[in-house]
């Protein structure tokens, strides 16, 4: 997943003439597993996250990662952006008219709030670190099974493995 996104997103990058901005991929699984996960729904919130992370990170970096533990896939974006306040606000308050009054950004609020949506359907969770002095760390978890019998290929379990 994270291979062919951070593709993308270093083309809209260099697209958007962002020459000040650079992507990190981070991984910290080193063997290749294969799990069972919600491939479709993963790749929205980590697109999702990278947009927040984009409005809000003028130069600098956007570091993308992931690691498996306890049957549970953590992904992460974190940003060296100015976007943390705002993104916390909209993740803590059900409530987004109250976050309007703070901040008039609705796309910052409609993604984030999609976000949280996405992880809520997986059964996963989210949370926000402050990454620096205003830069956001958004992670969030899934379930995620491990497949026991390698010689299943990605393609017959019908677009919902990954091989991490």
């Amino acid at each position: 997943i994270l291979d062919d996104l951070l593709s993308e997103f270093r083309e809209e990058i260099r697209r958007n003439d962002q020459n000040n901005l650079e992507i990190i991929s981070e991984i910290q699984f080193h063997n290749s597993t294969e799990i069972s996960i919600d491939r479709a729904r993963v790749v929205r919130v980590i697109r999702c996250l990278f947009q927040n992370s984009l409005r809000n990170t003028k130069s600098g970096y956007i570091k993308i990662g992931y690691y498996f533990q306890d049957n549970k896939a953590t992904f992460y974006v974190l940003d060296s952006g100015q976007g943390y306040f705002k993104i916390k606000d909209f993740l803590q308050n059900e409530d987004l008219s109250e976050s309007f009054t703070k901040y008039t950004d609705p796309y910052t609020a409609i993604t984030t709030n999609l976000v949280k949506n996405l992880i809520k359907m997986m059964g996963g969770t989210i949370w926000i670190e402050c990454n620096g002095l205003t830069g956001a760390g958004i992670y969030f978890s899934v379930p995620a099974n491990l497949i026991s019998n390698p010689n299943i290929k990605i393609n017959e379990l019908n677009n919902s493995s990954i091989a991490i």
